[in-house]
Parts: C-alpha cells; structure tokens; sequence
C-alpha cells in the first residue's frame, strides 16, 4: 500500500532538510533511489507504508506527523518506580523527584517531544 500526497513529500523535504541530509542520503538510508525520493518530496509518486514508517524512525518524526501532519504524544511509559517518585509528598523523596524531572525535561528536549500533558500535571504538583 502506498500513501501520495503532495504535503506528505513536503513534510519529508523539510525534516530532511532540517537534518541537513541530502536526498541521496535519505535514498540511500530507505534502501530506494533518489529519483524515488525525489519524486515523493514533489508528491508525484508514493512511498509505501513500509518507507514511510522508516522515514519516520530516520527523520526522528511519527507516522502522524507524516500523514497527517499532527504531532501525536509519544507512547512513553514511565515506570512505577518513576510514577512512585513523582507522585511522593515525602520531602524524603523531593531530590529524587528533582533529580528524574531534570533528567525527563532534558530528555524530552533532546527528543524534540513534549511531556505529555498528564506527566506535566505531575510535574506542577
């Protein structure tokens, strides 16, 4: 199955850009020709579900963001033993929750993500 659409190949073109790759360096990357690519940035030809989703994991980017252009939360699960310091009231606890907020903020940053916004209530609490 192959998805075109002229926003989809405009939407590649920009990340890549902004990655400062070339087309052949994402040709090369989704294993398919420049022409390929090329093609696709313009949005006169498809990439197949399987190409986008490695778009996606080589632009740092969702599939969401993709087809649709919507940016959709990341699918993180934070473990209980996280969730447990950061929902402590114990003043015991307040560097270690300090601590993995820095660590998550800093993290989300990188990442170019927002903490979803359930973490961010957790966070101004």
């Amino acid at each position: 199955m192959a998805i075109m659409n002229k926003e989809i190949g405009r939407r590649i073109a920009a990340l890549r850009k902004a990655k400062g790759m070339t087309q052949e360096e994402l040709a090369e990357r989704l294993n398919c020709s420049t022409k390929h690519v090329s093609h696709a940035e313009r949005g006169v030809a498809a990439l197949s579900v399987d190409l986008l989703t490695e778009a996606s994991k080589i632009l740092d980017c969702t599939l969401d963001y993709l087809i649709k252009g919507e940016s959709a939360p990341p699918e993180t699960k934070i473990p209980p033993s996280m969730l447990q310091i950061l929902d402590s009231s114990d003043e015991r606890m307040a560097h270690e929750k300090e601590l993995l907020l820095s660590y998550l903020n800093m993290y989300t940053t990188l990442r170019g993500n927002n903490i979803p916004e359930d973490k961010q209530k957790r966070k101004d609490k």
